[in-house]
């Protein structure tokens, strides 16, 4: 039986991996990820499935949205 991490640890990897996404750094963003991640974005956004660590790292970025 797999162990479960601490809720507390569990937050804290997700705000890592957020902020690392956010500043653009696509290794750090995977580094808590499962080996075998399948992340689905919607078609919408430019999405697609990506299988893997190293798939996910090519996820699309949000466009910023230009002000003024």
């Amino acid at each position: 039986m797999t162990k479960m991490p601490d809720v507390n640890q569990a937050i804290a990897a997700l705000r890592d991996a957020y902020a690392a996404f956010n500043r653009g750094d696509m290794d750090a963003a995977v580094a808590s990820l499962d080996e075998n991640i399948e992340w689905i974005e919607p078609r919408i956004s430019r999405g697609g499935t990506y299988q893997g660590r190293e798939s996910a790292k090519r996820v699309p970025r949000p466009i910023p949205r230009r002000l003024g």
